[in-house]
């Protein structure tokens, strides 16, 4: 819950679990499943998991963090949000994308970070 929050700037604040198995948020203490939801805001929540499990399990081991176009489905604002927070985390991530824009929002935001682009024809 309190990734997801941080990602989605305090809009969201809770992940909640109902019966164990239906997953929803809570959005102004009112509980919305996650089918209601658009499908970025659900790859945030699964995002918001993940995290939080390799928090868990890793505990102060900062372990690399390998993200393959994991951000697809947000739009920029989630995007640039979760590349702030990723970069708060003070963790390696690498992160492999056929994309350009995660490069051109961590300029923009002024994240260091190196680029290794692959050949065109392998």
């Amino acid at each position: 819950s309190a990734v997801f929050a941080a990602l989605t700037e305090g809009k969201y604040s809770q992940v909640d679990a109902r019966d164990g198995t239906n997953m929803g948020v809570l959005d102004d203490g009112r509980y919305v499943p996650l089918e209601q939801l658009s499908r970025g805001t659900i790859e945030q929540v699964y995002f918001s998991l993940r995290m939080a499990a390799v928090d868990i399990l890793c505990g102060e081991e900062e372990m690399p963090l390998l993200l393959d176009d994991a951000f697809a489905m947000y739009d920029d604002r989630r995007l640039r949000q979760t590349l702030r927070w990723l970069a708060q985390k003070k963790r390696q991530v690498l992160l492999f994308t056929c994309q350009r824009r995660e490069i051109e929002m961590l300029r923009e935001m002024g994240i260091p970070f190196w680029e290794i682009q692959l050949p065109q024809s392998l």
